[in-house]
């Protein structure tokens, strides 16, 4: 499953994520930010995951899936900003998954 997610973010352009508002000062927080969104329980220790051709870390879900909606962006100051897919980045996202 997460091959299938992982080929269709990288058909996602970058101006398809939106957000900025919502910036972290670690990952670790960044992650339990993005796991409010996630079908995960509140004491799940999340875990981060880099996608090769995609910019910013994702987040594991429980299951092992990757949290494909949202991601975090380390910023220069090293703190990080929390991007959503958009609309249009989720219907490209999801022609692109069924495709595979």
């Amino acid at each position: 499953m997460n091959s299938k997610i992982e080929a269709a973010l990288k058909k996602v352009k970058e101006t398809q994520w939106v957000g900025g508002a919502n910036i972290q000062p670690t990952l670790e927080h960044a992650l339990r930010s993005m796991n409010f969104s996630s079908p995960n329980g509140g004491l799940y220790e999340p875990t981060a995951k880099k996608v090769a051709g995609v910019k910013g870390y994702f987040l594991v879900n429980k299951d092992g899936s990757l949290h494909y909606e949202v991601r975090a962006i380390k910023q220069e100051s090293g703190s990080f900003v929390i991007e959503y897919l958009s609309n249009d980045g989720f219907d490209v996202f999801e022609a692109a998954y069924n495709a595979v």
